[in-house]
Order: structure tokens, then sequence, then C-alpha cells
């Protein structure tokens, strides 16, 4: 699958991959069905075969029985492998769920610091990758104004989950339209492109 994806150009670079956690004991609580090495393992495969891959994960902090082990661990993969597109979540007991009927372990003070400190940390992440893509020249749709801001996206950048493209043209644009563009600044997530 992934040399099909690497090889057919009508196929998009980028990978949805819900990790939910990298620590085994965590992995073993969440019913994963995998292990941390085997994650490790499956995201250098992913990168060695495809290299301009983009990789978008969600992650869960605070599921009951997290240590604070559990979560470094989680906090040194991140600043590891610095995956592209990442979401957090604080967990939060939902009924019906085999995680619902255990003890809430780790207090909502720590859940929140744990996300915020992800977040900053992926927050620096996205900042240097923006910053690596200045002056590179890429195709993006555009998907229409708010706030007097052209909107669209890249070819790494899913809808409604990941940043956006802020547009920069004196052009009349098409909303659904594919345009070449150059990149040409960044705006906290999201980054800034000049239609060429």
């Amino acid at each position: 699958m992934l040399t099909t994806i690497r090889d057919n150009q009508k196929i998009n670079k980028y990978l949805d991959i819900p990790l939910q956690h990298i620590s085994d004991n965590m992995l073993k609580a969440m019913n994963r069905g995998i292990t941390s090495q085997q994650i490790q393992d499956l995201i250098d495969l992913i990168r060695n075969t495809i290299p301009e891959v983009t990789i978008r994960s969600t992650f869960i902090v605070g599921f009951p029985g997290e240590t604070e082990e559990d979560f470094e661990q989680l906090y040194n993969f991140i600043e590891k492998y610095r995956l592209d597109n990442v979401g957090f979540f604080k967990y939060s007991h939902e009924e019906g769920t085999k995680a619902g009927k255990k003890i809430d372990s780790v207090d909502e003070e720590t859940k929140f610091e744990r996300y915020l400190s992800l977040m900053e940390l992926q927050r620096e992440i996205i900042e240097e990758k923006n910053k690596s893509k200045l002056g590179k020249k890429v195709k993006i749709i555009y998907d229409g104004k708010i706030d007097n801001e052209r909107l669209g996206r890249t070819e790494w950048q899913a809808p409604e989950v990941d940043p956006l493209t802020v547009i920069e043209t004196d052009k009349r644009i098409i909303k659904g339209k594919f345009y070449d563009a150059e990149i040409v600044g960044v705006q906290d997530y999201d980054i800034v492109a000049r239609i060429i």
C-alpha cells in the first residue's frame, strides 16, 4: 500500500493514524493491540517509503492509570518523531465504554497541564516545519473567504482539522479550484501563500 501511495500521483501523500498514546502501559489499557516499538517501526517504515509524507495523529492525555512516566514517554515521542499535524484531547468518561467504568485516577488539573505542555511542544514543531517551507512552490485549493481572508489548503492540510493556508492574490480566484502558489509567510499554525 505504501509504495502505491508513493508512486501514484493521484494519491495524496497524507496519512491519518489515530495512535492515542505511545506508552505500552497506556496502549494496553486502551486495548490498542499495538506496542510502542511497533508504532515507531511503522512510522519509520512510512517515512522511509514515502519521504514527503504528511502524518497526522491524535493522542489522549489523562487516561485512567496514566503515570508521569507514561506522559513523559508520550512527550518524548512527540518531540522525537515531530508528526506534521496532531490533535490532543483530555480524557473524559464516556458511558457505555470499557474505559468509562475505570476510576479516573488523573485529576483535571494534571490533565490540563499535560495537555498544555503537548500543545506548546506541537506549536513549536509546526512553526519550525512551516518556516522550513518558506519559498516552496505548492498547489493549493481555494476554500473561500472568512473575515475577508481568502483561505485554502495544501495537500498536507485536511479540511476542518488541520491548519490553513492564507491566500494572497490580487486576482479573482474561484472556490474549489486549484492554484499554483509560493509559501511567503507563517501565521501561528497557518501558512501564507501567494498565487503565482
